[in-house]
């Protein structure tokens, strides 16, 4: 999920390079700012996965002990 939404966020900066540097284009704002929001929920929910996997909180509570 982090990877895509990485990958999702190369893809809104390259959109919004071409719109502005190269030739605008129609529709340019909503893309850029739809596949940002898309990459900016991955990488939380990505990151979010891991931190708070079931097995790994049951490891670290049976280390403690």
């Amino acid at each position: 999920m982090v990877f895509v939404g990485a990958a999702l966020f190369i893809a809104s900066d390259s959109l919004l390079a071409r719109n502005r540097f190269i030739h605008p284009f129609e529709w340019a704002d909503v893309l850029v700012i739809l596949t940002y929001g898309v990459a900016q929920y991955l990488v939380v929910a990505g990151c979010l996965v891991h931190v708070l996997a079931p097995d790994q909180l049951r490891r670290r509570q049976a280390l403690r002990t």
